[in-house]
């Protein structure tokens, strides 16, 4: 337990203009919106090539930069593949990574100059049936060819090799609940039930809920090895966006909320452990202030006009 010395909290509070929770009137709120005050640790300068990982916000969030920042997971060259429909908005959705534990490792990868199109790790290859558990796309369940699921991980790499060379890591997380390949020992995005059933082979994967220490220990040694790149600086987030589906027996409203408390604490103790190199940007509370007005329909994904005032904030605060 950390203990902090009467005086120093009283002076603290007392600079403190934000101490308070606004009320309508605060200058924090706008729109139907709260935007917590930031004390950045760093300033981005315009056209510095951000680099973005993370689950459908990050793709939404890469939409909103474009004006003024060099995404290169825009720049993902998707002619030719058939496993998503390229005509989506979203259409490098192939990027997405859930948890931490597969952010972690395709870090890693791109760093250690290993190609994930030569690993068999969460690669599904049973008899005539082929399927991609690192890369989440809607029909996971269907039989993939074989060759066209090494030039869509051929891609992906392309896309990392950016990685190194980029300034900013923007990483937002997603979700705690996790699948991992026992055989390659390597976490997931997606399983495909029905193929593991048909093949017999469910002794291969097995469910995990990353808890706060294994987030951070996993993201730890990833920033670690990104801060010995051209990368200085990162952002971390927590996406608003809720958990789809739970495998815990609960309601997915409580799973989710469960999840998203627990990224919450790592994303913040991962900042405080890095210092002036890791930044926690307020993406989750700004969005969430909104209530369900500020999800579509589905009461999943953010309605496009409330993350491009995330985005716009989050230029504002940052941009020198």
């Amino acid at each position: 337990m950390k203990k902090v010395p009467f005086n120093e909290v009283l002076t603290r509070a007392r600079f403190n203009k934000a101490k308070r929770f606004p009320s309508v009137e605060d200058s924090r709120f706008a729109n139907g919106l709260l935007f917590p005050s930031i004390s950045r640790k760093f300033n981005l300068k315009e056209q510095e090539k951000i680099f973005t990982i993370g689950s459908c916000f990050a793709r939404n969030i890469e939409k909103y930069l474009l004006d003024d920042f060099t995404l290169p997971t825009r720049d993902i060259d998707l002619s030719g593949l058939i496993l998503i429909d390229i005509g989506n908005a979203n259409h490098n959705r192939i990027l997405n990574e859930f948890n931490a534990g597969t952010m972690s490792q395709r870090i890693n990868w791109a760093l250690d100059d290993v190609k994930s199109s030569i690993l068999p790790h969460g690669l599904f290859h049973e008899g005539n049936d082929s399927a991609d558990f690192l890369i989440p796309i809607n029909n996971i369940e269907a039989s993939t060819p074989l060759d066209m699921i090494i030039e869509t991980r051929s891609r992906i790499d392309n896309v990392y090799s950016h990685l190194k060379t980029s300034d900013v890591l923007f990483l937002t997380l997603g979700l705690t609940e996790a699948w991992y390949d026992e055989e390659n020992k390597c976490y997931l995005n997606a399983i495909a039930p029905s193929l593991i059933k048909k093949h017999h082979c469910s002794d291969r994967f097995f469910f995990t809920n990353l808890n706060i220490n294994t987030t951070v220990d996993l993201l730890s040694e990833s920033f670690t090895k990104v801060l010995d790149t051209d990368i200085k600086k990162i952002i971390i987030t927590v996406s608003p966006v809720p958990l789809f589906t739970t495998f815990f027996p609960r309601d997915a409203v409580i799973s989710s909320s469960k999840s998203k408390a627990m990224l919450k604490i790592a994303a913040h103790r991962l900042a405080d452990k890095f210092k002036d190199k890791v930044d926690y940007f307020p993406s989750y509370e700004i969005v969430k202030s909104g209530g369900t007005e500020a999800f579509r329909r589905d009461n999943i994904h953010v309605k496009d006009e409330i993350v491009e005032k995330v985005i716009n904030y989050f230029i504002k605060e940052y941009i020198s």
